[in-house]
């Protein structure tokens, strides 16, 4: 069996966790393995999400997915921490759009999500470039109101839940 790969740091969406819920941990099979890839990456601070992806989770009610957040929020970060990259993120969205989803009650992840990862350049040892965190969602690309679209404008990847699980060997 090939050697699971996460020494890369990950972000991800709230559309991706929602969309584990057909992988529930008891099964003991190939689902199981998905939580347990995602807890130690949890645990060695492999995978983060903005603490406004906890607050969306939260917001969709008491579920799997909501507990687990719960039991993993350590790897939950304060927008407050972002704020210095969250405008380099603004510029590259819909301006309607932003104002609508500013305006909102409730929390708006997405922006937050490519602050994130915008925060945490390292140096590729491949190519001696700097690249970001991929982030992890399941929107298309379909303009500036989706993460694909922002993400890709700022140099950074966008993965569905699918393309991550095979990065990472699983």
């Amino acid at each position: 069996m090939a050697q699971l790969m996460f020494e890369r740091l990950y972000v991800i969406d709230t559309s991706a966790l929602i969309n584990l819920k057909p992988y529930p941990k008891h099964i003991r099979t190939f689902k199981e393995k998905i939580w347990d890839v995602m807890e130690g990456m949890v645990d060695d601070g492999k995978l983060l999400a903005p603490l406004s992806v906890y607050e969306e989770v939260k917001n969709g009610g008491p579920d799997v997915i909501s507990e687990w957040c719960k039991q993993h929020k350590k790897m939950f970060i304060d927008e407050l921490e972002l704020m210095d990259y969250i405008e380099k993120v603004k510029v590259h969205y819909d301006e309607g759009y932003w104002n609508i989803q500013t305006n909102k009650i409730g929390p708006w992840a997405d922006p937050w999500l490519i602050a994130l990862s915008l925060s945490r350049p390292y140096l590729n040892p491949d190519t001696g470039k700097t690249e970001y965190p991929p982030v992890i969602n399941d929107e298309k690309n379909t303009g500036p109101t989706k993460i694909p679209y922002v993400a890709q404008k700022l140099g950074i990847r966008s993965l569905s839940l699918f393309e991550f699980f095979e990065e990472i060997g699983l």
